[in-house]
């Protein structure tokens, strides 16, 4: 369905960028056009559009090289001060540098403001002031002028910095700066290996009515998962995530694997890799219990 053409959004914070009206005035003055009284006056605003388009879309452009060299020399005397000390120039050149970056940021702010009250105008904003609060005071609360140090308010960079430095490391630092140490006369102790042993993880799971072991994903029969030992017939399979429960059927003490592919079993690399599988499994045989996690460590006869 044809709504017409898409409406034109003009914002007030484009008032306020020098040389704007005169633009807009020469724009209008070059405009010619030979037809019906509306025809021209549709022509003429669609003009004023693409003008003012091009127009803004010059300047943001420079506003935002400008935007990068304030960020940068703003943070080249941050550099500087963490070295040493600014100096009274330096520290007016950095509060100026911010000053004029804040002024341009506020100008986006503008825009936020204006495309939150169309929005709430057409579609309702029960967040409407909570909205322009939080816009309000983001630069107020992450921007930190200076403090006051020993009675005498800063604002050089470093010293504040370092204010802040010293008092997190006060605050998080330890009291006591040795610890007792403990010595058992006679005490048995364990070796390296031992010790190393105690943190072998639970990673083997031991079949038991496969509803809780991942078929393809969990390390339950072999080294490795199946997934990594068999990748062509798992991209085939349809159920990646599947436990193992999903992929048998049992009657009468006899098991029997059931395969859901998303295509026909095709070629030597599936086949050969199909054949693998069937033999690995010959062997798994489920059991009527939950399944169990199995430490590696009692395998290798650790801790007997």
């Amino acid at each position: 369905m044809d709504y017409g053409p898409k409406p034109f959004r003009f914002f007030n914070s484009w008032l306020r960028i020098p040389g704007f009206c005169k633009m807009v005035e020469e724009r209008a003055s070059n405009f010619s056009f030979i037809g019906a009284a509306d025809k021209r006056l549709t022509a003429k605003l669609k003009w004023l559009k693409f003008g003012i388009k091009d127009w803004i879309h010059e300047k943001r452009q420079v506003e935002n090289q400008i935007m990068r060299q304030l960020q940068e020399q703003i943070n080249d005397l941050d550099g500087i001060a963490e070295s040493r000390g600014l100096s009274d120039v330096e520290l007016e050149t950095r509060l100026g540098l911010k000053k004029r970056l804040q002024d341009r940021k506020n100008m986006e702010t503008l825009n936020l403001k204006q495309r939150a009250r169309i929005k709430w105008s057409v579609e309702g904003d029960e967040n409407y002031a909570f909205f322009h609060g939080i816009i309000n005071s983001n630069t107020k609360i992450n921007r930190i002028n200076g403090m006051q140090i020993n009675g005498v308010w800063e604002r050089d960079p470093a010293k504040v910095k370092r204010c802040f430095f010293n008092a997190f490391k006060e605050r998080f630092s330890e009291a006591m700066v040795t610890r007792p140490s403990l010595k058992c006369q006679g005490g048995y102790s364990l070796d390296v290996s031992q010790a190393q042993a105690l943190i072998i993880p639970f990673s083997v799971e031991e079949l038991g009515n496969g509803h809780d072991i991942k078929f393809w994903v969990d390390r339950w029969v072999g080294e490795v998962p199946l997934n990594r030992r068999f990748p062509n017939l798992f991209d085939n399979s349809m159920l990646k995530s599947g436990v193992v429960a999903s992929f048998f059927t049992k009657r009468n003490g006899e098991v029997r694997w059931n395969w859901r592919w998303k295509r026909q079993l095709s070629g030597v690399g599936e086949m050969r890799e199909f054949s693998d599988l069937l033999s690995v499994l010959a062997n798994c045989v489920p059991r009527d219990r939950e399944d169990e996690w199995v430490w590696e460590g009692a395998m290798e006869g650790v801790g007997s």
